[in-house]
């Protein structure tokens, strides 16, 4: 008998073994998600039966566009791939044309996966396509740094350093916690620098741990910043200095929380923990981040207003100075932390009394919704008397060294339009050492460095000097190596240039690529459409074209258009401005097709890729 019952006992633990392959686990509501490459596409719930899986999506975008759901669409549980099955009442691959809303819901529906499964992930499973990580079966998932406390804020008797503006180099060993390699293997970023932002640094390499190491010369303290991974966007910084040499860690969870609140509004308000570093100005700066922001929403179009007299601006801009600033001694951080938010905040002041006449522009092009046209000329009266002028120096120190970290929130374009501080008085030495950097790093990058400004320059300072001057090197050995590459610019008036560039080709169809280096649409588009040349637009009736202008920086120029074929042209502001004027260039990429009767046509539709494919091969016709 007890043979019978132990027997009758394990068959029983089989069969719910076996029933329990399958566990209905029932909903899931609002899910936490690891990461995730869009934010257009979440899953709002789970529902976990032993028949099947359901995800419940949540799509936001643009209304009156289409999107459609892959047949290839896979979840991944346990490392075993299910296919889809089902979404709603749409075919797999139908189009659906979004609401006025801009919001869909849809229920998606796969196979059942096993109880044993912690959470999983969702890939459209083809390129470019959307792919959302770690959907969390735990109904009771909360988030949990792993970032060590002492990597988020600066200690209570932390100073700020003096700026240092010696020339180093500084390495920056980045650290992926919760990487996974499907996110990719390039870590994209840009940097801040005294001259302006870096975009076309080449992506750091990450190995299987989720590590990278970045490292630059740089020349004062510099904003290292993380952009995205593969086609992860959003990520965080560290502040540095020349010389240094910290670890950055960097959660890739937030990829999950940017996704999440899109889903869910501001139910998931990010934490500042996903991200810290070992480097101590870099702690300083991020004790600012927990506090708020104290900066002059300087660009928002509401910020100035134009009907004020320049004097009642500059007494505003003071005002909300001294109110900031009462603030910002109000928070409960460190002295450094609130030093260098002081700093920021009085960078924006300069700002904002250098560009009096920009910001009353921007406000009247936001109150009259007139972007681009000509503001009347009677309709504003920016200009700030020297007297208020100098209630300002009064305040702030402007020649203050420290106000070279503002550059973290301020661009140093703005920073830079001295003749207002001049006009009442003032020697802005410092703003104006720094315009005659940035002015001749530029004359550098496009190798027209003159030697004079590298003597005057060099009595500002020796590291400025040594800096462009390694910059301009660069550019002559990139152009040597490259500048049989580009074809000469037809010397003829600046509105007769276009009709030059393509008149050789007459017979043919003409494909313009309007461009420039420092255009991310139009690196992204000129990687898509490269690869047509071996493919669909394969022809020896179509001529490639692009027409870049002297705002590309020559070394990134010589360095890009090896690997773009066609014949380039780099033409001067004069005449890119009057083949803009002519097309009604309405930004870049911007395309031209000119047919074989010699017709050009200006046509920014075919910045979407099909229209564009479609369009040159009816041209051939």
């Amino acid at each position: 008998m007890k043979k019978l019952l132990s027997f009758i006992a394990i068959a029983a633990v089989l069969v719910a073994a076996g029933c329990s392959r399958f566990s209905n686990r029932g909903e899931v509501e609002k899910p936490f998600i690891d990461a995730a490459n869009t934010q257009y596409l979440s899953f709002e719930r789970v529902n976990l039966t032993d028949s099947s899986t359901e995800l419940g999506a949540v799509v936001h975008f643009r209304p009156g566009w289409w999107i459609r759901f892959d047949s290839s669409s896979v979840i991944v549980a346990d490392g075993k791939e299910y296919p889809v099955i089902s979404v709603d009442s749409l075919s797999l691959g139908e189009q659906y044309v979004m609401p006025d809303s801009g919001v869909a819901h849809f229920t998606m529906r796969f196979p059942a996966i096993p109880a044993s499964a912690k959470s999983i992930d969702f890939s459209e499973n083809i390129d470019g396509g959307w792919t959302v990580l770690g959907i969390h079966l735990d109904k009771n998932y909360k988030y949990e740094s792993e970032i060590p406390a002492d990597m988020t804020g600066c200690a209570e008797d932390a100073v700020l350093p003096d700026v240092d503006m010696s020339r180093d180099t500084a390495i920056v060993r980045v650290h992926l916690l919760n990487y996974r390699p499907e996110m990719g293997s390039k870590l994209n970023y840009v940097v801040n620098t005294l001259a302006g932002q870096q975009g076309d640094m080449p992506a750091l390499d990450i190995d299987a741990e989720g590590n990278a190491t970045f490292s630059k010369v740089l020349l004062g303290p510099e904003e290292f910043i993380v952009i995205g991974l593969g086609s992860f966007p959003g990520w965080g910084s560290a502040l540095i200095t020349p010389g240094e040499s910290i670890d950055l860690y960097i959660d890739c969870r937030i990829a999950g929380f940017n996704n999440m609140r899109t889903r869910d509004g501001s139910d998931h308000d990010m934490p500042f923990a996903f991200i810290g570093s070992t480097g101590e100005l870099d702690k300083i700066n991020r004790s600012t981040n927990k506090t708020g922001y104290f900066g002059l929403p300087l660009y928002t179009g509401t910020f100035a207003d134009y009907r004020m007299t320049g004097n009642e601006y500059a007494a505003m801009v003071m005002d909300t100075y001294k109110a900031n600033l009462d603030s910002i001694n109000a928070t409960d951080v460190p002295a450094a932390a609130k030093e260098l938010m002081t700093v920021c905040l009085q960078a924006d002041v300069i700002s904002a009394i250098s560009n009096a006449d920009r910001l009353f522009r921007h406000n009247y092009y936001f109150v009259h919704d007139s972007w681009g046209q000509k503001v009347p000329d009677d309709s504003i009266n920016s200009a700030i008397s020297p007297e208020s002028v100098r209630k300002v120096v009064e305040l702030i120190d402007i020649n203050n060294p420290k106000l070279f970290y503002s550059y973290k929130v301020t661009s140093p374009d703005d920073l830079v339009n001295t003749e207002i501080w001049k006009a009442a008085g003032m020697e802005p030495v410092l703003l104006d050492g720094l315009r005659a950097y940035i002015d001749a790093r530029g004359a550098a990058a496009s190798a027209k460095l003159d030697s004079a400004a590298v003597g005057q320059l060099r009595a500002v300072s020796p590291a400025f000097a040594d800096d462009v001057l390694d910059v301009q090197k660069e550019s002559e050995a990139v152009i040597a190596a490259s500048s049989s590459m580009v074809l000469a610019t037809p010397d003829v008036p600046a509105d007769k240039v276009f009709d030059e560039i393509v008149k050789p080709y007459k017979g043919k169809v003409v494909v313009v690529d309007l461009w420039n280096t420092w255009c991310g649409p139009c690196r992204g588009a000129l990687k898509e459409n490269e690869p047509l040349k071996d493919g669909a637009l394969s022809s020896d009736d179509i001529v490639w074209i692009y027409i870049a202008d002297e705002t590309s920086p020559m070394k990134t120029y010589f360095e890009m258009i090896p690997g773009i074929r066609g014949h380039h042209f780099r033409v001067s502001g004069e005449q890119i401005a009057k083949i803009r004027e002519r097309f009604d260039v309405d930004g870049i990429p911007y395309y031209i097709i000119v047919d074989r009767q010699g017709k050009a046509e200006g046509r920014p539709d075919l910045r979407h890729h099909d229209k564009y494919v479609s369009t040159i091969l009816d041209k051939l016709k």
